[in-house]
């Protein structure tokens, strides 16, 4: 059994999760507005979202090609009120930077769930 393990490029991530004020077809609404917008945001190679049922925060993970993309993500977040069209509750917010360094794929990576 083949393993695949491999060192990246290095990649930047950001970890965005909060509590919203919307309800969930309110947000999902704005999500799906915002489709367009984020498949072009500069150096965005992927973003994942998630949704923790038990403690109700949302998030997205980030993959960017650089540090200087995902800072200018950041800033656009931060200035231009993405958090207000996403009902954030702003003592909920958490945003992580990290560096993506290898991956390492499951053994199942190609069957489906």
């Amino acid at each position: 059994m083949k393993i695949s393990y491999h060192i990246l490029k290095e990649k930047t991530l950001i970890n965005i999760k909060f509590k919203s004020s919307l309800n969930a077809k309110e947000f999902n609404y704005v999500k799906k507005q915002r489709h367009k917008e984020i498949a072009s945001i500069q150096g965005l190679v992927s973003l994942f979202c998630h949704y923790n049922e038990e403690t109700e925060y949302i998030g997205g993970l980030f993959i960017f090609n650089d540090l200087q993309s995902a800072q200018n993500y950041l800033s656009d977040f931060l200035m231009i009120g993405l958090g207000l069209r996403y009902g954030i509750i702003a003592n909920t917010l958490n945003i992580e930077i990290s560096s993506l360094k290898e991956e390492i794929k499951g053994l199942n990576h190609g069957s489906r769930i």
